[in-house]
């Protein structure tokens, strides 16, 4: 695997990739302007070999679903030993989440009279026909069934085994961002498996249903967000599936609802004025006066998400915290709000619904949009009214990735600004916001 490819999970822990293709250093086609043949890298190579195998098969077999072929791209793939972009460590696989279910292997993806269901077992997801719902180590699912069909025409037997992959850790110390790449990887895992049968013959046009058990030792270290992966091994004896088939497994071995979404570190999050450098902030010793008649001079909040956030709040609230509030949100008690985004669920076949604040994965001198965020308030609140000139603080909340409970304070990363004070506000004088 090229130190360049993409990694999983994402944001509700389903494994990505699904399989891995060549991309790296293929001699293609150029546009004959520019020569007609050029050595390139990336998804621009990768994705017409897995296009041109897929359309060879559809030429064989006729119309199939889309996530069948998906399936069988996963099963009759090789799982491959990790690269760290210099040598590859002979006997390490490469983590399911950076490979999938490994190098598609064109032949034994045409041939293969075995068909797996499902082809790949997420961990940390509770997953029906209809639905997907976003699960962490908190709510592990141990049991699994697996369906072994033959397909073929004459009886198979099959030998099952398991292997694990390199378990990677997410961070590289505690209260970090996510590690560059290569991250830390443990040979060791925090799970064990059992399999209900060690082989089993099946009549041609028949199924064989492996039960897949595994068990989470919470004894592992889960301060760095270890993930673990690995493949069970489908040894098959039918000439045209040429050896093993295999079901990758990914899981995350800590409990997500816990970690703290906001960085804390180069400043953010912070207030500051619009155009002023953002990890710089409003002094809590000299209350800052914002004109909101000039769209230049108002509030803006900068801030860095470590990992992705279901749903960003920012409130208004007092100066003076004995005086009245209107409402109270999550233990908080507040004048109003401007900003509310909502967490929402991923239906399969529906995603109209789902959102997520992606994490801030730049580096400093790259777009700020990759460092950081940004919302700029004008001064209106989400009744449509405009706050009265006088003394405030913003405090914005990021819910924590994976938590439940929207009322629960103890869900929510929390930043309250310092005093500001702002006049001139009202709407005829603000027209613009971020």
């Amino acid at each position: 695997m090229d130190f360049f490819t993409s990694w999983g999970p994402d944001n509700e822990l389903n494994m990505i990739p699904h399989v891995a293709a060549p991309g790296s250093n293929i001699f293609s086609t150029f546009p004959l302007s520019l020569g007609g043949y050029a050595t390139l890298s990336g998804t621009s190579m990768s994705t017409p070999y897995m296009a041109g195998i897929a359309a060879l098969y559809l030429s064989l077999n006729g119309p199939t679903a889309p996530l069948a072929l998906r399936n069988r791209f996963v099963s009759t793939a090789d799982p491959v030993d990790f690269n760290t972009g210099v040598a590859t460590i002979e006997g390490l696989l490469a983590p399911v989440p950076q490979q999938g279910g490994g190098l598609v292997n064109a032949v034994r993806f045409m041939k293969a009279t075995t068909v797996i269901s499902p082809a790949f077992l997420e961990l940390n997801v509770l997953r029906s026909e209809i639905q997907a719902e976003m699960k962490d180590t908190a709510n592990f699912q141990p049991s699994h069934v697996v369906s072994i069909q033959n397909a073929g025409n004459q009886s198979v037997t099959y030998n099952f085994e398991s292997v694990n992959a390199a378990t990677a850790y997410t961070l590289s110390s505690v209260g970090s961002d996510i590690a560059p790449f290569p991250p830390t990887l443990d040979p060791a895992s925090p799970i064990s498996i059992s399999l209900s049968a060690t082989n089993a013959t099946v009549p041609a046009g028949q199924s064989f249903n492996l039960t897949v058990t595994f068990a989470l030792n919470e004894t592992f270290n889960q301060s760095l967000i270890p993930v673990y992966s690995g493949f069970i091994i489908v040894d098959s004896s039918a000439p045209n599936d040429y050896g093993n088939l295999n079901i990758p497994f990914m899981g995350v071995a800590a409990n997500l609802s816990t970690q703290d979404v906001l960085d804390t570190s180069s400043g953010f999050p912070s207030v500051t004025p619009l155009g002023i450098a953002p990890n710089g902030s409003i002094s809590s010793s000299a209350i800052a006066t914002f004109d909101m008649s000039n769209a230049n001079d108002t509030p803006v909040l900068n801030y860095a998400l470590r990992f992705p956030s279901g749903r960003l709040r920012v409130d208004l609230l007092p100066a003076d915290p004995s005086t009245p509030v209107n409402s109270t949100f999550a233990g908080l008690g507040i004048l109003g709000y401007f900003l509310d985004t909502q967490r929402m669920r991923l239906l399969v076949r529906n995603i109209a619904d789902q959102t997520f604040l992606p994490r801030n994965n730049g580096s400093p001198g790259e777009p700020a949009d990759d460092t950081f965020s940004q919302v700029n308030w004008i001064g209106n609140l989400s009744d449509g009214s405009f706050a009265p000139d006088g003394q405030y603080r913003l405090a914005a909340r990021l819910f924590r990735w994976l938590a439940e409970d929207f009322d629960d304070p103890a869900n929510w990363n929390t930043f309250v600004s310092p005093i500001f004070s702002i006049e001139n506000n009202n709407s005829s004088s603000n027209s613009s916001g971020t």
